[in-house]
């Protein structure tokens, strides 16, 4: 009795689980230059990146929220500036550590061979208790930020999150697998 128990709470537990991952998908921005998979429908806003290098600059913010977490992609234009996009990167590296305690920081890449793309990875604890990893790169003269916050409602240590920083690709004439 005790073992077929156990498997009905493996079996439901499974089963819950199910919904949340299927619901991921890839969604490609061809005109900002990416594409990510978001486990929701998506919403486009308009922001501001700031910063002392950077200036203030529009953004393009594509966000989707699920289970406690808000996933973010976040673009600035600086093909007017591509000279300065490395000092830009290392700047925004340095803003995103200061908004909370700082977990990690570490190099980050999308996909494999040549057409790698390097940046930055950062995890901070924020003061409400919840957890914000961020990956920004600087390619083709635009400031990419892709940024994973989970409230600290929710499961700080949901392995399905980082399903959105891994899922980062710019090479759009390459499919990744499913």
């Amino acid at each position: 009795m005790v073992t077929r128990l156990r498997y009905l709470v493996f079996a439901a537990l499974l089963l819950s689980m199910g919904p949340a991952q299927a619901a991921w998908k890839q969604y490609k921005f061809p005109e900002l230059g990416f594409a990510v998979d978001f486990p929701a429908d998506t919403t486009t806003a308009k922001g501001q990146w700031k910063g002392g290098v950077a200036r203030n600059v529009p953004t393009t913010v594509i966000s989707a929220e699920l289970d406690h977490v808000t996933y973010q992609a976040i673009v600035a234009d600086f093909t007017n500036r591509v000279a300065d996009t490395p000092s830009i990167l290392g700047e925004a590296a340095y803003i995103l550590a200061l908004e909370g305690t700082l977990i990690a920081d570490t190099m980050a890449r999308t996909e494999p061979g040549p057409n790698a793309v390097y940046g930055r990875r950062i995890t901070v604890t924020l003061k409400d208790g919840g957890k914000k990893t961020s990956e920004v790169y600087a390619t083709r003269g635009k400031l990419y930020l892709f940024v994973t916050t989970i409230s600290a409602a929710g499961d700080l240590g949901n392995p399905i999150a980082a399903r959105f920083q891994d899922s980062i690709l710019f090479d759009l004439g390459r499919d990744r697998p499913q």
